[in-house]
């Protein structure tokens, strides 16, 4: 009895919402009854912030309202306001938004510092390298001179002492010469071994990394169980407000879009205008709505849902 109850009671609820709608269009009662998902913003706040980050909460938050006002300037409204309510964040009626440091970070910044030292240590190296080459080309070529003029003097049977002083000096010079070229090229190769030591080090870190990243491949979350979202690394400013509207999108009602110039392509990239795709999500969910229409939609959807468990029951 109570299903049968309670079927008759819907009947009779959308016949009523029916002789409504037949009243609103004969323009007996008013006809504003339209809204849209987007006329409330969310209201978001920056909450914990690592400092192992080393970067100040107000920066972040900066970078926030950027990702923040993509999504507006696209809706021409504001769909998400940054709000200091403390009371709205304690009741979980604001988004927060945290910045959590985790081992991604860490190996992030690490291959930052290792790539910057490896970049410096190669422009070295190539200028030494050239630098050392230069020196022995011409060393070479004077001693190819030298060697030419003492088998001169030989093939005339001999010099003056005074030929065989300067000759002989020039000789010493070209030793001491040999000498030090062959010191700079020991120099060269300790270089070239502490170069290649830090390319292991950075081969090394980029695989920890990526081991990592296949393990946990998302640098930011949202969670509507709890309205939060939270950041857990970012390689740069524009990756940072690339994830950030991203997982706006998501509190907002985006899904993925498997297309990489899309904001809400599941992968990082450096997309911070919506595509069309974004767009087209966007504008169905900020859409105008009836809400009589909405009503009766929603309440001939449960009928037929109901129908078919009275089948299914009897």
């Amino acid at each position: 009895m109570l299903k049968k109850f309670l079927f008759v009671s819907l009947i009779v609820s959308i016949v009523a919402g029916g002789q409504l709608t037949d009243a609103v269009k004969a323009g007996k009662i008013p006809t504003k009854f339209e809204y849209s998902a987007c006329d409330t913003p969310i209201y978001y706040s920056v909450g914990e912030v690592d400092e192992k980050f080393g970067v100040k909460k107000e920066n972040f938050l900066s970078s926030v309202n950027r990702a923040a006002q993509i999504w507006n300037k696209e809706a021409g409204r504001d769909i998400f306001r940054y709000t200091m309510n403390e009371n709205l964040a304690s009741k979980g009626e604001t988004l927060q938004i945290h910045f959590k440091y985790d081992k991604r970070q860490a190996l992030t910044t690490q291959i930052g510092q290792i790539t910057g030292k490896v970049y410096k240590d190669e422009s070295s190296l190539r200028a030494a390298i050239t630098d050392y080459e230069g020196k022995v080309a011409d060393f070479n070529s004077r001693m190819e001179a030298f060697n030419a003029e003492v088998q001169k003097w030989n093939e005339k049977g001999g010099v003056s002492p005074e030929e065989y002083e300067r000759l002989r000096g020039q000789e010493r010079q070209l030793q001491e010469e040999a000498t030090s070229l062959a010191n700079l090229a020991k120099e060269l190769s300790l270089s070239s071994e502490k170069y290649s030591s830090q390319v292991g080090k950075l081969n090394s870190t980029i695989e920890a990394f990526n081991s990592e990243l296949a393990r946990r491949p998302e640098e930011g979350l949202f969670n509507p169980n709890n309205n939060t979202i939270e950041i857990y690394f970012f390689a740069n400013q524009t990756e940072l407000l690339h994830t950030l509207a991203h997982e706006l999108g998501h509190a907002r009602g985006l899904e993925h879009i498997n297309n990489e110039s899309e904001i809400m392509f599941p992968y990082t990239t450096d997309v911070l205008m919506p595509g069309e795709e974004d767009r087209l999500q966007l504008n169905e969910i900020c859409r105008e709505r009836d809400i009589i229409d909405e009503t009766l939609q929603t309440g001939r959807a449960f009928i037929e849902k109901y129908k078919l468990l009275l089948i299914q029951n009897f």
